[in-house]
């Protein structure tokens, strides 16, 4: 496959056809971070390998790791992952695996844009979001969803 960038419309980029780590460090680039906060799956990190090849490619632009949010992302665990973040000075975040990564690296972003400190500012920061899943691997959550300054890279080989 030949390398190709592809552009939505507003923020969302498909980036295809090379190592996930020279996409990112390009997008980096392209948006002028410094300072790369990731949220990973953990299953994800330790069957890939990735993590090694993210802190070689960054060098100082990887501020920080948070790979401890379990499936469905319980609020607790987002907290700790938003204290992270925010302790690493983070200027960007890079969401690495499935839904909850994902999902995680939306309400992080939101709630340091809020400069949500606590479990209860946390929770008043999100409204209520009734959810028709699709498919087995969602259950009933309560879901932000916004988009700014999210960079999904996956690497297709």
């Amino acid at each position: 496959m030949s390398a190709f960038v592809y552009e939505f419309a507003r923020t969302q980029r498909i980036r295809a056809g090379q190592p996930a780590e020279v996409a990112l460090v390009q997008e980096l680039d392209r948006l002028g971070c410094k300072r790369a906060f990731v949220l990973a799956s953990r299953s994800v990190l330790e069957a890939s390998g990735l993590e090694s090849r993210l802190r070689n490619a960054l060098g100082n632009r990887f501020v920080g790791l948070h790979s401890g949010i379990p499936a469905h992302g319980p609020q607790e665990s987002v907290l700790e992952a938003i204290h992270a973040a925010r302790a690493a000075q983070a200027d960007v975040l890079v969401s690495i695996g499935g839904g909850t990564p994902i999902d995680a690296a939306k309400v992080v972003q939101a709630a340091l844009t809020h400069e949500v400190q606590t479990l209860e500012q946390l929770r008043a920061l999100a409204l209520p979001t009734l959810n028709g899943p699709s498919n087995l691997d969602h259950g009933p959550n309560n879901d932000i969803w916004i988009d700014r300054r999210q960079v999904d890279i996956r690497s297709v080989r």
